[in-house]
């Protein structure tokens, strides 16, 4: 008996191991639930320089939106912009009351990609609507016409 005791404890130990790696269909659906309508993926490269963002971007910048009713973002893509040393250009369409469909188009600046980083407004529609500080009026001076911004548009407009 007491030889099998330290064997039946390591067999114990393993199944418990065993069933904590396992889950339910519950959890890995809800870890599959998307916060926001952008994927989640890393972002990757789409066509030139514009990547897909991911959701941690766009819910960073949608914290700011200042939508009637609430807005989202959808269809967010950034430039690296050649002006700056570390600062994205990342342009989605504006989503909310009055605002269905396509073609408003903000776009906002930010110096990470994993949105915790600062986030600041380009464009006329990201500064109409978003209380995120502008970003023509930071000693960068990032402005409409900076690098990255054109590109980062078109490509979130498609």
């Amino acid at each position: 008996m007491t030889r099998r005791m330290p064997v039946l404890l390591l067999l114990a130990c393993a199944a418990l191991m065993l069933a904590a790696c396992g889950g339910t269909d519950a959890a890995e659906s809800d870890n599959n639930r998307e916060e926001s309508p952008q994927a989640t993926a890393a972002p990757t490269t789409v066509t030139g320089r514009c990547k897909l963002v991911s959701s941690a971007v766009l819910n960073a910048i949608a914290e700011g939106l200042t939508v009637t009713g609430g807005g989202t973002l959808r269809n967010g893509y950034a430039v690296k912009s050649d002006d700056f040393s570390k600062v994205y250009m990342v342009a989605a369409d504006i989503q909310g009351t009055d605002m269905e469909g396509d073609g408003e188009i903000g776009v906002w600046a930010t110096n990470s990609l994993d949105g915790t980083g600062l986030i600041y407004a380009v464009d006329s529609l990201a500064k109409e609507f978003s209380d995120w500080g502008h970003g023509d009026t930071t000693d960068a001076n990032i402005t409409a016409s900076s690098d990255g911004v054109a590109e980062a548009k078109e490509c979130a407009s498609k």
